[in-house]
C-alpha cells in the first residue's frame, strides 16, 4: 500500500529533458508509480526539438505533482540548476531521462534517513543495455555511513562515492545553506557537484542494494570519444581546482592530483580500445601532459593514496604502443572496459 504522509512535500525529483521522446514515459512512470507518493516531479525541458515537451506536458495534465518547465538549450547541468530553484520538497533527487527507478525507492529511502539522519545518502545502480542486457552493477558499498573528512577523500577518489548525482538523494536545506549548484559546463557537469557536495557534508548513509537503472545507449554521444575529448576533461579539471579544492591545503591538492590521474588514465585506457586513428590516439598522450598527468604519476605521495588497481593502470599509460596492443588483443577477445 503507498504511503501517504500530509504536511509539506518530502521529495523534489529534477528530470533535466532533452530529446528523449522513445525513453521518457518508462522514466516517469517509474516515479509517478512510486509506493511513496508525497513527492513533486520537476520535469525541465532544455530546448528538446522532438516530442519530449508534448510527452512531458500529458503527464502533467493526469497528476498534479508535476510541473513542466521548457528552457532554452543549456545543458543538463543548468537544467537541473533550474529545479534546484523551483523544488521545495525536504529531499533532492535527480533522475536522467533515460533512465528509470526501482517503485520502492522513496520509501526506502525515506525510512533509512528517518532512522539515521545524514546530508545525503547514497544507494546502489546498475547499467543496462538498450537489449535489455545486464552490463554493469554497483551496490555493494564498504560502510553503512560514512564521517567529515573521510567523505571528502572517498568522493575524490571514487571510493563508494561516485560522481553521478543520480544514485544519491540530498537533504534541500543542505544544499542550499552551501549554495551548491551545477557548474556551467556542457559536459562532465556531474563531478564538480559531488565534490562540492562531499567536502561541505557532515555525514552520508550507504543502502547497498540496486535502486537506480542507467540505459547504455551504444549511440550516446557520452561514448564517442576522441583527442577532442580531452579538452572538456581539461575544463572539469580546471573548474574543480578553482571551484573545490583548496591549493593551500596539501592534503586536498593531492588528492586533486589522484583524481587527475585515475580521471586520465581511464580514459588513455578507453581510447586504447575505442579510437580508430593511431595519430589521434597518439594525440591523446601529449594533451594529458599539459594537464600534469606525467608530473603527478612521478609524485609518490599522490600515488600512494590511490588503490593497486589505479595504480596500475598509470603505469600502463607510460607506455602508449603496448597499452594498444594489449587492447587489440582484448578487443579480439571481446574483453572491453566499461
Amino acid at each position: 500500500m503507498p504511503i501517504k504522509l500530509l504536511g509539506n512535500t518530502v521529495f523534489s525529483i529534477i528530470v533535466p529533458i532533452y530529446n528523449v521522446e522513445q525513453y521518457l514515459d518508462k522514466c516517469i512512470l517509474s516515479i509517478r508509480n512510486q509506493s511513496f507518493d508525497n513527492f513533486e516531479l520537476l520535469l525541465i525541458d532544455d530546448g528538446s526539438t522532438d516530442n519530449s515537451l508534448m510527452i512531458a506536458q500529458e503527464h502533467a495534465k493526469s497528476d498534479s505533482r508535476i510541473q513542466v518547465v521548457s528552457k532554452i538549450n543549456e545543458g543538463q547541468g543548468l537544467a537541473r540548476n533550474a529545479g534546484l530553484r523551483m523544488a521545495s520538497g525536504d529531499y533532492i533527487m535527480f533522475v536522467d531521462s533515460d533512465d528509470w527507478i526501482d517503485l520502492a525507492l522513496c520509501a526506502d529511502v525515506f525510512r533509512a534517513f528517518q532512522e539515521n539522519d545524514a546530508d545525503f545518502l547514497n544507494f546502489g545502480l546498475d547499467f543496462i543495455s538498450e537489449s535489455g542486457h545486464l552490463v554493469k552493477t554497483m551496490s555493494v558499498f564498504s560502510c553503512e555511513n560514512l564521517f567529515s573528512p573521510d567523505i571528502f577523500c572517498n568522493a575524490m577518489l571514487d571510493v563508494d562515492i561516485f560522481s553521478s548525482p543520480c544514485n544519491k538523494i540530498y537533504k534541500r536545506q543542505f544544499i542550499e545553506d552551501n549554495q551548491i549548484r551545477f557548474p556551467e559546463l556542457r559536459k562532465y557537469e556531474d563531478p564538480v557537484f559531488s565534490k562540492l557536495v562531499a567536502k561541505f557534508a557532515k555525514k552520508t548513509l550507504f543502502l547497498s542494494k540496486v535502486y537506480y537503472h542507467v540505459l547504455v545507449r551504444e549511440n550516446s554521444t557520452t561514448r564517442k570519444i576522441s583527442s577532442q575529448s580531452l579538452f572538456d576533461l581539461g575544463l572539469l579539471l580546471e573548474v574543480l581546482r578553482s571551484d573545490v579544492i583548496d591549493v593551500n591545503n596539501i592534503v586536498e591538492l593531492n588528492l586533486y592530483k589522484a583524481y587527475t590521474l585515475k580521471l586520465l588514465a581511464g580514459f588513455l585506457i578507453q581510447s586504447a580500445y575505442r579510437i580508430r586513428s593511431s595519430s589521434d590516439y597518439i594525440l591523446c598522450f601529449s594533451i594529458v601532459r599539459q594537464y600534469g598527468f606525467y608530473n603527478y604519476m612521478a609524485e609518490d605521495n599522490v600515488l600512494s593514496v590511490l588503490p593497486l588497481k589505479n595504480r596500475i593502470m598509470i603505469v600502463f599509460c607510460k607506455y602508449p604502443k603496448v597499452l594498444r596492443m594489449v587492447s587489440q588483443v582484448l578487443n579480439l577477445l571481446k574483453i572491453r572496459p566499461h
